[in-house]
């Protein structure tokens, strides 16, 4: 997915007056913003990515994810050396973050009304289908939690102690999700050339 040409870098004055270097915790550790935001952009935009969010608002929710922390700190109660803690933190102001998104979304389509709207494109419509529309359709029809560390793994490219942080499980479990996420879009890859074979009249 990459970056868009956003930057990334968040500056004191994007927040205004009252900045400073970090808020204390109980354990007596600050937060760097500049730092969180080093170790989790990346995977955060994948997680939010693979809830269904287009590209480019992935990017935003996830830098909206990253103001809102900042400006909520002092509600953060564990340690910000800790991925696992900071990890958890920030997606669970990402996902309240998602659902007021997806409130704002749905209310014109809704308006709109089913009927209205163009249905899902197929891999067996048009003439031609590129790789890369092969890969998107196997992807979105895999199950949200393979999707998702797909999407923070290698759209990402993003560790493997963040995604463990994002998601609040071991970096094993990520392994072994990845794993059996691969497979799995292995099959629904193979599926879909077949079909794409058969629909063209190849043997």
């Amino acid at each position: 997915m990459g970056d868009a040409g956003y930057d990334f870098r968040i500056k004191k004055e994007d927040f205004g007056v009252g900045f400073d270097d970090g808020c204390d915790t109980p354990t007596g550790a600050k937060m760097d913003l500049d730092e969180l935001v080093e170790h989790f952009r990346g995977p955060l935009t994948g997680l939010i990515a693979s809830w269904g969010v287009p590209p480019a608002d992935a990017i935003e929710l996830c830098m909206d994810t990253f103001a809102e922390g900042y400006l909520v700190r002092e509600k953060f109660r564990g340690d910000w050396g800790e991925l696992a803690s900071t990890g958890a933190w920030l997606r669970g102001i990402a996902y309240n973050l998602f659902r007021a998104y997806r409130r704002r979304v749905s209310a014109p389509m809704e308006a709109l009304g089913e009927r209205d709207l163009p249905g899902p494109s197929d891999p067996g419509e048009g003439t031609e289908t590129s790789r890369a529309d092969q890969v998107r359709w196997a992807m979105d029809a895999l199950k949200g939690d393979y999707r998702t560390v797909l999407y923070m793994r290698y759209v990402e490219n993003s560790g493997l102690a963040e995604i463990a942080g994002l998601l609040e499980v071991s970096e094993r479990a990520v392994e072994g999700r990845l794993y059996r996420a691969r497979k799995a879009l292995a099959e629904q890859l193979g599926g879909l050339v077949s079909e794409s074979k058969t629909m063209a009249g190849e043997s």
